[in-house]
């Protein structure tokens, strides 16, 4: 085969003008001495190098003033300088050309015998015309690559959450690039599933070229198709695309509360089942997250309360420590934040009733004064879990005659002061309440009998009593006398010490009650040993009269009823008001006001 040398000195261009002296040491192979002279040789065109890598084959166009006598062809490489060579004989002109102006194919494509190594070549072309007109060029490169084909198939274009996976499979062949086929190579080649919405997976061909992945959660509505990058001796290639889409089915779940009433902290148990239709029917939602909220769910910071999973038959329970009354909020199916669930199924939700959850109460450091008019002041620290909220709650006053009960109500009180008690961070708020006891000794306590929103509670009992007094024989001498006249007020003060003995050196007050005040004298009768008491005190006006004993640390006091005393003879000119008068306004309560009746 001849072939047609480009000298090295011969700039490699498109289009190339050389004189004849030129062009025949070309011609000849010989290194080329002359210079391009005034003479005008012919011009020699060539317009296009096509290399096609399957199956092999290369086509030339050229134009040229006189006909063309050399054509010359060269495949190079890095590594391989002569690889392979062609001359005009080798080439085959299309029909329609001329010897000026033609396209040239080769006859024969080439071969892996011919071009046995793999790679890319540049294509080193060189014509010659009968008038000495000379052009070369190396621009156009023959990629002498194995050509790959990959065939992709799915298990299911539509996706659902019966069938959540697609498996993508699929061969990867290879042809040498004269078209025949390789099958040693197909075997341990790097493929990449990927689709148009940046998902990939990586895989490796096994034998005969065979792939195959499973994707578990695929993108919807994407396309899939699989690529091979190329080496530097297999062309890239792509699969066909295939389409890909999600099937949403319609979703429901149930919950039922195992109570609607428990204590803070208590657990509480959440039930009930999921299920879905496929198109054929509701069917159990078996294995399926399902979450519970306290309140209905929303994306800016919904916290999640407890999570669990429904069994093959779709049920589900949940058991978790409740801290607030309210309901219960259970999602399913297209879950909040699973974008993948929300693409198969729609989003389940059902509230619980409403669960009341009692805060705990206490009432600690109980302390109570009994006063000599009976009445009863407790004081403490009420405190509740509840950040405060339970300082309004109704106690009951309770007494019984012995430490243990039975108990009785004595009188509902509610309210606490400003000033904080217990320890922190959430502090109890401190109390202070009267009644008027029923009996003179007794047990009491403070309770809460318990609500939906506040459990019970109760205090320890404290014990407080005194010795019962009365008054007997109680007289006025008169009960009619003259302005400014005197009466004398006598009695008898008793205590009650196992029965009934007179109360001696005790001091009495002689009270009487004019325009809705008490009055008293300063003169106090003191009681003999005998317990009785006498006094001679001056009448200011009429009004009603008493004897009063106030009590004292370890005794209650005691009142007579009242008597009318009338004063007569009085002319309004005449009277004097209590600023005249000797007896002084009573500070505090008076007994006979109270109407209270003991019980021993």
């Amino acid at each position: 085969m001849s072939r047609f040398r480009i000298p090295p000195w011969l700039p490699r261009t498109r289009k190339v003008r050389l004189s004849l002296a030129v062009a025949a040491a070309i011609a000849l192979g010989t290194a080329a001495t002359a210079v391009a002279s005034a003479d005008t040789s012919d011009v020699v065109t060539i317009t296009s190098v096509t290399a096609s890598t399957n199956p092999g084959q290369l086509t030339i166009s050229v134009t040229s003033d006189s006909a063309l006598t050399a054509l010359n062809v060269t495949l190079a490489s890095v590594t391989e300088p002569d690889a392979l060579s062609f001359s005009l004989s080798d080439f085959t002109e299309e029909a329609g050309g001329s010897d000026t102006s033609g396209t040239y194919q080769l006859t024969s494509p080439i071969t892996m015998t011919q071009l046995p190594a793999l790679g890319t070549y540049t294509v080193e072309v060189g014509a010659m015309d009968s008038g000495g007109g000379v052009m070369t060029d190396d621009g156009t490169s023959l990629a002498w690559l194995e050509q790959p084909a990959i065939t992709l198939s799915a298990s299911q274009t539509e996706f659902s959450y019966a069938s959540p996976s697609i498996v993508f499979s699929g061969t990867f062949s290879l042809d040498y690039p004269d078209g025949s086929a390789d099958t040693t190579s197909v075997s341990g080649q790097s493929l990449t599933l990927t689709d148009n919405l940046g998902s990939s997976s990586a895989m490796t061909t096994g034998a005969g070229g065979a792939y195959q992945v499973t994707v578990s959660q695929p993108d919807n509505d994407a396309a899939y198709d699989v690529t091979f990058g190329g080496t530097g001796t297999i062309n890239a290639a792509t699969s066909n695309p295939i389409d890909v889409s999600a099937v949403q089915d319609p979703a429901r779940v149930t919950a039922q509360a195992s109570t609607t009433q428990l204590d803070y902290g208590q657990d509480l148990t959440i039930s009930g089942t999921a299920s879905y239709d496929p198109g054929s029917g509701y069917v159990p939602l078996g294995s399926s997250t399902v979450e519970v909220f306290s309140e209905p769910y929303n994306s800016q910071g919904t916290v999640l309360s407890a999570t669990t999973t429904t069994n093959a038959q779709g049920g589900y329970s949940v058991t978790f420590p409740d801290h607030a009354s309210g309901s219960w909020y259970v999602y399913t199916g297209g879950l909040p934040g699973n974008s993948f669930l929300d693409q198969l199924l729609t989003l389940a939700a059902v509230a619980t009733a409403k669960v009341n959850v009692a805060y705990p109460v206490s009432i600690s450091g109980l302390k109570a004064t009994l006063s000599p008019f009976a009445v009863l002041t407790l004081t403490g620290c009420l405190h509740d879990s509840n950040s405060g909220k339970g300082y309004g709650l109704p106690l009951r006053v309770e007494y019984a005659t012995r430490r243990t009960g039975p108990w009785h109500v004595l009188k509902t009180v509610d309210g606490t002061g400003s000033k904080l008690c217990g320890t922190g961070p959430d502090y109890g708020s401190t109390f202070d309440y009267q009644v008027t006891v029923a009996v003179a000794a007794a047990y009491y306590r403070l309770s809460y009998p318990g609500s939906s929103a506040y459990q019970s509670a109760a205090t320890g009992p404290v014990y407080e009593a005194k010795t019962l007094t009365k008054i007997t024989n109680f007289k006025i001498s008169r009960h009619t006398v003259a302005r400014d006249g005197t009466v004398t007020v006598s009695g008898r003060l008793w205590q009650d010490a196992k029965g009934w003995h007179p109360f001696a050196g005790q001091r009495v007050l002689v009270e009487f009650r004019y325009k809705g005040v008490w009055y008293y004298f300063p003169h106090k009768p003191v009681t003999s040993a005998s317990g009785s008491f006498s006094g001679t005190f001056q009448a200011y006006a009429t009004a009603p009269w008493i004897a009063e004993y106030r009590g004292g640390s370890a005794y209650f006091a005691c009142a007579t009823a009242r008597v009318t005393v009338r004063v007569t003879a009085v002319r309004s000119a005449q009277v004097l008001g209590p600023g005249s008068w000797q007896a002084r306004p009573v500070a505090g309560q008076v007994l006979a006001d109270t109407q209270l009746r003991l019980a021993g």
